[in-house]
């Protein structure tokens, strides 16, 4: 799928590429409703080890669920979205019981958002996180070889970023890019970039399109039926690159899925996409 977001006007490019807009302000807060419900009931059925600290900042902090029964090797590094400026780790925590139910332990991490930090700093925090939790999965009865990464819409992106980063990249076993957005210039001319604040050469250097993978990894890139032609272009893009650069990629498209719902197919044992990238790790 192709969408030439440059030569569209700005509204269209809020249709797209706002998912909020595109979902609807009523509808989203019925999922991110559905969102919290079900992080505390996660947290109530998975109990963890909560707000490790990753490194100095408040927001530098993970929490890890081990499963009850023992692990069987492989971490998972689950990035939220947010467009890198709203919800934290604890918002989803639902993302956490698909994986351990599967034998995976899994580190739910939390950044420090935009406007207090830059985009290039929640990067460097992501880069942080990845070579504290690969030092520390030994410890935590996990195999240093196998540790996966995915994240959600700003989270997916992040993926991206630490496969760019050769020495980020030499760290993980797979990931699963779930309903991302990849090429940053176009947050530049839309609403959300009053928070984020990304110039020119920011988005260039953050622009995941234009940072291709560093290693060749088994991955999965998921995106909602429902999202807009512009949203699931991203996903399109984005996989033509990793497969380019060596990366065995899964496309998956969630029927009926929007933005907001096609996360619970992507952490949730028996979805399409969950499915698809527990058989990689």
């Amino acid at each position: 799928m192709t969408f030439d977001w440059r030569s569209a006007d700005d509204a269209t490019l809020e249709a797209h590429f706002n998912p909020r807009a595109a979902v609807g302000d009523e509808a989203v807060e019925r999922y991110l409703g559905k969102y919290l419900a079900a992080a505390e009931a996660a947290r109530k059925a998975w109990p963890g080890s909560y707000d490790v600290a990753y490194g100095p900042g408040p927001r530098e902090v993970l929490d890890l669920h081990r499963p009850a029964s023992g692990s069987n090797g492989t971490l998972f590094i689950f990035i939220h979205g947010g467009y890198w400026r709203r919800f934290s780790k604890a918002d989803h925590s639902f993302a956490v019981g698909g994986f351990v139910e599967r034998g995976v332990t899994v580190a739910n991490v939390d950044y420090t958002l935009c406007p207090d930090v830059t985009l290039d700093e929640i990067v460097a925090e992501m880069r942080a996180c990845l070579a504290f939790v690969h030092a520390h999965a030994g410890a935590w009865g996990c195999d240093p070889a196998r540790l996966f990464v995915g994240g959600h819409s700003a989270g997916a992106h992040l993926t991206g970023m630490l496969l760019a980063d050769p020495a980020s990249a030499a760290l993980i076993a797979g990931v699963h890019c779930m309903s991302g957005i990849y090429e940053t210039s176009v947050v530049r001319r839309i609403s959300v970039n009053e928070e984020v604040r990304l110039d020119e050469a920011m988005a260039a250097r953050n622009d995941v399109f234009a940072n291709p993978p560093r290693k060749p990894v088994p991955m999965v890139v998921s995106v909602g039926g429902e999202e807009p032609g512009g949203w699931q272009a991203q996903s399109a893009g984005y996989a033509a690159i990793a497969e380019a650069a060596g990366c065995t990629v899964e496309k998956v498209t969630v029927p009926g899925a929007n933005h907001f719902s096609m996360l619970f197919d992507a952490v949730s044992t028996g979805g399409r996409s969950f499915e698809a990238f527990a058989a990689k790790m």
